[in-house]
């Protein structure tokens, strides 16, 4: 008779809640600061899944313990400019909000995050939320 080990249903990954799962981000090599007393990271990279007009190029902030998530396509137009808080508070699904340009097509620099990020403390509550494309919903 063979004798299996008793079954351990302890805190692995699939047996967590959705909300207590937590992504994994690199931080090497990657921009550090700081914006309001909390550690920030944030880096620009090349996303192919694009639907609204502009750049392949997004500029990608997290904050350090990973409870904000949010992506800014680089060369938007102005009439459609919108970011995409991917992980946030509350969490859930991704929003989608209207928000000023920032930056160029060509540039994102460490002001245009203190930029984003100042608008997004303060203006974020009362933004328009857009669909993909950075149209207002019906």
């Amino acid at each position: 008779m063979i004798q299996t080990p008793p079954l351990r249903l302890g805190r692995c990954r699939k047996n967590l809640p959705l909300g207590d799962l937590v992504m994994g981000i690199a931080k090497k090599g990657r921009n550090a600061f700081d914006f309001d007393g909390d550690p920030y990271v944030w880096w620009v990279a090349e996303d192919y899944e694009v639907f609204s007009p502009g750049t392949y190029f997004h500029a990608n902030i997290c904050k350090d313990d990973k409870s904000l998530l949010v992506t800014y396509q680089l060369g938007q137009d102005e009439a459609t400019s919108h970011l995409v808080i991917k992980n946030g508070d509350p969490p859930g699904p991704w929003r989608r909000l209207r928000c000023p340009l920032f930056g160029t097509a060509s540039a994102f620099t460490p002001r245009n995050v203190r930029q984003l990020l100042e608008w997004f403390r303060d203006h974020s509550q009362l933004a328009d939320t857009v669909n993909y494309l950075g149209l207002k919903h019906p």
